[in-house]
């Protein structure tokens, strides 16, 4: 079966700075993978890499078997758009939207009604208990629930791969069993899941990876 995202020796530095340096990975569908280390060894900017919103210096990205090298800015675009979904901790919702405007907006970009945008949003809202919540602001949610609208905007156009940033960084432990809950929908969807986290609570749902200066610290599956 083809991996939903594979890379081969991807690497980023900043300056002389290296940052990601010769990972090697895959995820495949309905799987959840944690990316597990401290702050500051490179989990966040191999997601970036990964999600097609930086390039890395060195190495290859393929996402469902195609090699995304060489792909125009808008090309990267629309994978975004279409086919990876992101979490982030900071949730970076649309304080001055609703919750259900913040997730149906992606999908309303994509298919180009407002109305059919909507109905996704709101089946995605009720199926994260969240149906109360939908008309209130996004600067009125609390961080639970607004983590929880993040996690259904990230699968509103139906993503074959979801990327997390440590979603649960600044939840507490009931917000975190929701969060979790929530993130256990994507890979029951079908969908791969790329967790980055320092929690190892939340490493423990997935396949763990571990990850120190930049480098996966011992092999992985499907790695060359």
């Amino acid at each position: 079966m083809t991996a939903v995202l594979r890379a081969e020796g991807v690497s980023r530095s900043v300056g002389p700075l290296p940052i990601v340096v010769d990972v090697s990975l895959e995820v495949a569908a309905s799987e959840w993978v944690s990316l597990v280390g401290p702050s500051g060894c490179g989990k966040t900017t191999l997601l970036m890499l990964l999600g097609l919103l930086d390039t890395p210096d060195r190495g290859s990205v393929w996402l469902d078997g195609e090699a995304v090298a060489g792909w125009s800015a808008a090309a990267r675009a629309r994978a975004r758009l279409s086919r990876i979904g992101f979490v982030f901790q900071t949730q970076n919702l649309f304080d001055h939207l609703s919750a259900r405007d913040n997730v149906a907006l992606p999908a309303w970009r994509a298919c180009g009604s407002r109305p059919e945008a909507l109905r996704a949003a709101d089946a995605l809202l009720e199926r994260f208990g969240l149906t109360h919540r939908a008309a209130t602001r996004a600067d009125r949610l609390s961080t639970g629930e607004a983590q929880r609208t993040a996690i259904a905007r990230a699968l509103v156009n139906r993503p074959k791969l979801v990327f997390a940033d440590e979603p649960t960084g600044s939840l507490d432990s009931a917000n975190t069993a929701l969060v979790l809950d929530a993130l256990a929908e994507v890979t029951a969807g079908g969908a791969a899941l790329l967790v980055a986290t320092h929690d190892a609570g939340v490493a423990a749902r997935g396949r763990p990876l571990m990850m120190k200066d930049g480098r996966l610290a011992e092999p992985t599956r499907g790695a060359p």
